[in-house]
């Protein structure tokens, strides 16, 4: 203890000869009355103490077991608190003003830099089974018979360690002291559901502490920091703004303890409570639930794969090194849910559906595609007949509705541990005992209890009714019937009416019919008189439309009927859409119907893209999906999608491009078709069509060489010898051999010669030079240049080029004289079709 009192004698002989630099940190406001060995927790009008339960924490082995109690809110009027086990038969005591003062940083270097407990609880809002809760009058339930135990409440980190004072304070310089201890809380890297943003946003602050020195003081939000997105940190630093004023108004004697915290051998106790609103944490439900709305996972404490929540939490000092290792909690949570379902049943039309629960069109369990009717899992309704048994009536058969299933695999689990509360609400006596349609009992069942792993399971619903029933399935078309695009005044528009009844009985049909502008145009009509023959059996009755009805163009809508001998009445609506449609008209030209037209082409016009050739269309339908088909003979090309709009009443171009390899040397017929599209992708007769006849030769043509040679700007001492020609001056020479024969019999000769103009006589001459290690020849004779046979062609063209020290180029023996020589001499090129250039 020397070293202690020469520090805190340090200290006191600063704060009496220096307080304009030390008064700044030991500022203090009157505290405020803490009880630091008590979790905080939210409380409400009437709070119980409740203790932790054994089955929602985990306590460290190696640490000091104690029972924590918390204050909770009576979650709701009909809750009762649920008697626990204690984890240990000692309590933590609660200090009092003095004994905080007198908890002073114990000295014991023994007990220093290690981790006292920690605790990662789930607390539920309410454990509570109240008695069954009916309303007989409406024949509605005001609540559940059983609590869920993973919905509301909170899930709460509580870590203490002990470490030596000067893990936690410094002097950064002669006369400042630094305060400072940060823990970092890991979060599961294979848990989506549970991210750092998440998890402080979810934060309940006021229930929400840290233990410096010994002393529990309020986290502050600053203080909550996140450093990814798998990492929370707490922290708590002197160096930020209003921190020490802050702390003081919590610890009494700060002086004192500060002190005690730089002697080097004191040891003190350290920690944090970190509180979250488990609400809050499943708001957005589950990553893996692929449910619509997430219904099976908003709202509840985040599951995982292994049914564990595990937070590791790291303890960092003053000087931003890690003091204790990462130590990990856990806690409980779940991965499995009840959804109660029954093979005979789910495949059963009456009882059952194809399973429409998944919002990617999944399934909810792998391989199993039918579930009981109702909206979700969690509000399934069997509907019986009078007399017939189901399972509520029978102890015996509610467990063949049993099922769990893993939300993360997608298969099912063991069921031995589920039970079931059954609630019948009173049975309605009609006035009318033979009366149909009357709901003569509302029978509902809970499933809960835990799975094969002793998991605790959501509580769930299965409903049942016992009532006579008429029921209209379905009504389709005819099969074959496209009710998009149904013609006017046809008496084949026919639907069958599918029917079912808990009885057999005599049931009879009507419709009423509603025109396009909304008009109830006829009713009663097409009545049928038909008998289910089966109780609980389907019939198909058909029901025909009055083709006198259905004139006008347009969207109608038919409502069918079906009503029993009881009185019970049951409809559907269908819709049907009437088009008087008016053809598509195409032609060659906008100005006029011209279906017909010829085309005299060279062959080389179709190389390489084909040939395009624009056409008029236009349609006064709008609506109508049309499709323009390109053929030659029977044989389709190719294919144009158009939907009519307002702009193709009049006509609009389009282009159509038939394939070059359809393009052959003669004549060549096309045709261009449209046809109407129905709603169903089935195309329709043929609307219009257009007739292309396409003439294709061959030819052989001399196509390009250059227009002028230069020499120009040449010095006397440089025009002696060969001379090139300009820079950029070259020579491009083109043949176009179309002709339909074979490459062999292409006998044609390109030939060069210069000849000077009239009796003049040039000082120089021109020569041909093929290439760079040819020599030059006179062109004062013809020299051939390029053959049909030495030339590869593209697209019937035949392409030669030099550049400026090629080709064409200028022999002088002797210097030049001054002179401008243009126009002197003339090239002629000449294309032969012969094997030789005589």
């Amino acid at each position: 203890m020397g070293s202690g009192k020469r520090g805190l004698k340090f200290l006191l002989i600063t704060w009496l000869f220096f307080p304009q630099l030390m008064g700044n940190y030991f500022v203090r406001a009157e505290p405020a009355a803490v009880e630091s060995s008590s979790a905080v927790s939210a409380s409400s009008e009437t709070a119980t103490a409740e203790t932790v339960l054994p089955e929602t924490s985990l306590t460290n082995p190696s640490s000091e077991t104690k029972t924590e109690t918390r204050q909770t809110e009576k979650r709701s009027e009909e809750s009762t608190t649920q008697p626990t086990k204690e984890k240990s038969s000692q309590t933590e005591p609660k200090p009092t003003a003095e004994s905080e003062t007198s908890s002073a940083p114990k000295q014991a270097d023994s007990l220093a830099n290690r981790l006292v407990s920690q605790e990662l609880n789930y607390l539920p809002a309410d454990l509570s089974l109240p008695g069954l809760v009916t309303d007989t009058e409406n024949y509605t339930w005001r609540k559940a018979e059983v609590q869920d135990p993973w919905k509301g409440g909170i899930l709460q980190l509580k870590v203490k360690d002990v470490v030596k004072g000067r893990d936690i304070a410094r002097f950064e310089n002669i006369v400042r002291p630094v305060l400072k201890m940060t823990y970092k809380v890991y979060l599961p890297p294979n848990n989506p559901n549970l991210t750092a943003e998440s998890m402080r946003q979810a934060i309940i602050m006021g229930e929400s502490s840290v233990i410096f020195a010994g002393r529990t003081v309020p986290l502050r939000e600053d203080q909550i920091k996140i450093e990814n997105n798998k990492t929370l940190v707490v922290d708590f630093d002197s160096k930020v703004s209003g921190f020490l004023e802050y702390i003081s108004a919590f610890i009494d004697n700060f002086l004192n303890i500060l002190a005690e915290l730089l002697n080097t051998a004191s040891s003190t106790e350290v920690g944090f409570t970190l509180t979250f609103d488990a609400n809050q944490l499943g708001a957005n439900g589950a990553v893996e639930d692929k449910s619509v709305g997430k219904v099976v996972s908003k709202g509840k404490l985040p599951p995982s794969a292994d049914g564990r929540i595990n937070l590791r939490h790291e303890f960092f000092g003053v000087r931003g090194t890690v003091v204790r290792e990462a130590s990990e909690a856990v806690t409980p949570t779940w991965n499995r849910y009840i959804s109660p379902w029954n093979q005979d049943k789910a495949n059963s039309d009456h009882f059952g559906k194809g399973d429409d629960t998944q919002i990617d069109g999944s399934q909810e369990v792998t391989g199993v595609g039918r579930v009981l009717k109702g909206e979700n899992y969690a509000s399934r309704l069997l509907q019986f007949p009078l007399g017939e048994t189901y399972p509520h009536d029978n102890s015996t058969k509610r467990p063949e509705y049993y099922r769990i299933v893993n939300l993360f695999t997608k298969q099912t689990v063991g069921t031995a541990n589920l039970a079931e509360a059954t609630q019948h609400q009173p049975t309605y006596i009609s006035s009318n005992a033979n009366a149909r349609g009357e709901v003569h009992r509302k029978v509902k069942t809970m499933f809960y209890g835990a799975a094969d792993n002793r998991q605790s399971l959501s509580p769930v619903p299965l409903r049942a009714q016992t009532s006579d029933y008429l029921e209209m399935v379905n009504v389709l078309p005819f099969p074959g019937i496209d009710v998009t695009n149904v013609a006017a005044g046809t008496d084949q528009l026919k639907f069958n009416v599918n029917l079912k009844a808990s009885n057999s009985d005599n049931v009879a049909l009507r419709y009423e019919l509603t025109g396009p502008g909304g008009q109830l145009i006829n009713q009663n009509l097409g009545a049928v008189d038909g008998k289910i023959t089966e109780a609980g059996g389907a019939v198909t009755f058909p029901m025909a439309v009055n083709p006198a009805h259905i004139r006008e163009a347009g969207k109608y809508t038919l409502k069918i009927f079906a009503k029993d001998a009881a009185g019970i009445e049951v409809n559907r609506t269908v819709s049907f859409t009437v088009a008087i449609n008016r053809p598509t008209e195409l032609s060659w030209s906008k100005d006029d119907r011209t279906k017909e037209l010829t085309l005299n082409i060279d062959k080389s016009e179709a190389a390489g893209q084909g040939l395009t050739r624009q056409f008029y269309w236009r349609d006064e339908d709008v609506g109508d999906k049309l499709q323009f088909q390109i053929k030659k003979g029977d044989k389709l090309l190719t294919t144009i999608d158009r939907t009519v709009t307002a702009e193709n009443k009049v006509f609009t171009d389009l282009s159509a491009t038939i394939p070059e390899n359809e393009i052959a040397y003669g004549a060549n017929v096309f045709t261009v078709e449209v046809y109407l599209v129905g709603a169903d992708g089935k195309i329709s007769d043929k609307q219009d069509a257009l007739t292309l006849t396409v003439n294709v030769s061959g030819k052989l043509v001399f196509e390009r060489s250059p227009e002028v040679l230069k020499w120009t700007k040449r010095n006397v001492r440089d025009s002696r010898g060969i001379l090139k020609r300009d820079e950029g001056n070259g020579v491009e020479l083109t043949v176009l051999d179309s002709r339909d024969m074979a490459a062999e019999q292409k006998n044609w000769q390109l030939t060069a010669q210069a000849v000077s103009e009239g009796d003049r006589e040039v000082p120089f001459e021109l020569v041909w030079k093929k290439g760079a290690d040819t020599n030059p020849v006179s062109l004062a004779a013809a020299q051939v240049v390029m053959t049909g046979k030495d030339t590869e062609p593209q697209h019937y063209r035949y392409s030669g080029k030099w550049d400026n020290a090629s080709g064409v180029l200028l022999n002088s023996n002797n210097y030049l004289p001054i002179g401008d020589y243009s126009g002197q001499v003339t090239v002629i090129w000449l294309l032969k079709d012969t094997p030789t250039a005589d």
